[in-house]
């Protein structure tokens, strides 16, 4: 649903220029503010002259980055609340369009509720909607269940059920953060935000984007500040999660507050990687070439972040290391009795030779899964061959030939078994159980769909024996 809001606005420092106008906010909408008189001005003097009659010559440059720089924009509406346009950038400026406006801007988030100085702005609290997070709502209800969760960050994260907006007669669950080490709403998106909509969409199997968020300053305890951005996706009040709830993987018995905890407390360790399988899930449009080369590249990510100590001559990280430079020294040594330049280049492909190679990263991914994800990679010797080629494949383009049939299945293979492989992986990191999540896959569709389709795919990997 749209909301406007109609008031007065000016830049920082500069509220003597305030100009009537709009501030304009949506799902999928980035905020917009349109102002009845420009807010700023390219012409710049460079010069005056005066001129024998006693007038003044006054010349001007026209200055488009005045226009291109990002500014922060302030306004108060008609109701008194304080609004903020953060990085906006000026998307028409000059003759009133058909609503009378002579200057439009485009920011990329906007604030109800406070000023935030600049987009450096710092925040100790959050206010998270997601889709389908109802569905926990029963859990609330019962007594054992958890209310709130300390993290390692010296904040804590809790389930809270409070009044909707405006007129709504019922109230919305909010995944809320609170004491939390200053961030911007950058630091707030990327390390509570999307780590929470990632954990919810894999445990879903459905996408949980944000309906909602709010911000606070000092936490707990100061005013709550609404944020909107494109980000934020309309309410589907429509769905009833009665009937959808059956085909999700997980159940919300099986995700607490213990697991969300665990899991923002892995973000720093994790980084992006979870985003980006969480993003396929339900994905439209998304070509089968651009989720095999995302799902093989995290796959890599994801190993070396787990497991720093799988390493190829020594387990210990310093004897390996020693190991490795003396290995890629006599190499190179001998390399440059042959050629003049095989030296450096015999060194260079040596640099990482302490690694494991990617076939065993693929290989102990496996092992891993096998027991929640029973046949997720088949027979695992052929699998991760199968992957390693295909990904070598897009790295280096080892054939002229283009597609044919098998390479197409054996991309479907390789897709789809990465990308349970995967969320097996990552839902394990959150503290799900592993025989809660095996019992959960076994009788979950889509991935049931999956094993019996990978062995028309892929009959030599995952034909029953």
């Amino acid at each position: 649903m749209e909301h406007t809001f109609e008031g007065h606005f000016w830049l920082p420092g500069k509220e003597a220029g305030r100009q009537a106008g709009v501030l304009r906010v949506g799902p999928g909408l980035a905020p917009m503010i349109a102002t009845i008189e420009p807010l700023l001005s390219p012409w710049r003097e460079v010069r005056r002259t005066d001129l024998p009659d006693g007038q003044i010559a006054v010349a001007q440059d026209f200055v488009e980055d005045e226009l291109t720089s990002p500014v922060t924009i302030h306004g108060l509406d008609g109701h008194g609340r304080a609004l903020t346009l953060i990085s906006a950038t000026t998307v028409h400026w000059g003759r009133p369009d058909a609503a009378g406006y002579t200057h439009q801007f485009r920011g990329i988030q906007a604030v109800v509720g406070g000023y935030m100085r600049d987009r450096d702005h710092l925040f100790t609290g959050f206010r998270v909607r997601l889709r389908n997070l109802e569905a926990w709502r029963p859990r609330l209800q019962q007594a054992h269940w958890t209310t709130e969760v300390s993290l390692a960050n010296g904040g804590s994260i809790t389930i809270e059920d409070l009044p909707g907006s405006g007129h709504a007669s019922h109230s919305v669950l909010w995944l809320t953060g609170q004491a939390l080490p200053p961030a911007t709403l950058r630091g707030i998106g990327t390390y509570y935000v999307q780590p929470l909509i990632s954990l919810f969409t894999l445990a879903t199997d459905r996408r949980c984007p944000p309906l909602a968020l709010k911000v606070q300053q000092d936490s707990p305890g100061s005013p709550w500040w609404d944020v909107y951005s494109a980000a934020l996706q309309a309410d589907e009040e429509t769905t009833d999660l009665r009937w959808d709830l059956p085909r999700w993987l997980l159940k919300p018995a099986d995700v607490g507050l213990h697991q969300v905890g665990t899991w923002l407390d892995k973000v720093s360790l994790l980084g992006p990687l979870p985003a980006v399988v969480a993003d396929l899930a339900q994905a439209h449009a998304i070509s089968l070439d651009t989720q095999a080369l995302l799902l093989a590249t995290v796959a890599e990510g994801l190993h070396r972040c787990l497991y720093p100590g799988d390493l190829r001559f020594h387990e210990d990280g310093k004897l390996n290391k020693d190991i490795a430079v003396r290995v890629q020294a006599a190499a190179a040594e001998a390399a440059d009795l042959i050629h003049m330049d095989a030296k450096k280049a015999v060194s260079g492909l040596l640099a990482h030779v302490g690694d494991i190679g990617y076939a065993k990263r693929l290989a102990r991914m496996a092992s891993v899964a096998e027991d929640a994800a029973p046949g997720v990679t088949g027979r695992t010797s052929r699998w991760k061959n199968l992957v390693s080629e295909i990904r070598n494949e897009y790295a280096h383009r080892l054939s002229a030939d283009f597609l044919n049939d098998t390479d197409v299945d054996d991309r479907m293979a390789v897709t789809f078994s990465l990308r349970w492989l995967l969320t097996t992986v990552l839902l394990l990191q959150s503290g799900v159980d592993a025989p809660v999540l095996r019992t959960r896959l076994t009788t979950h569709e889509q991935y049931q769909r999956f094993l019996v389709d990978a062995q028309v795919w892929c009959p030599r990997i995952y034909a029953c024996s």
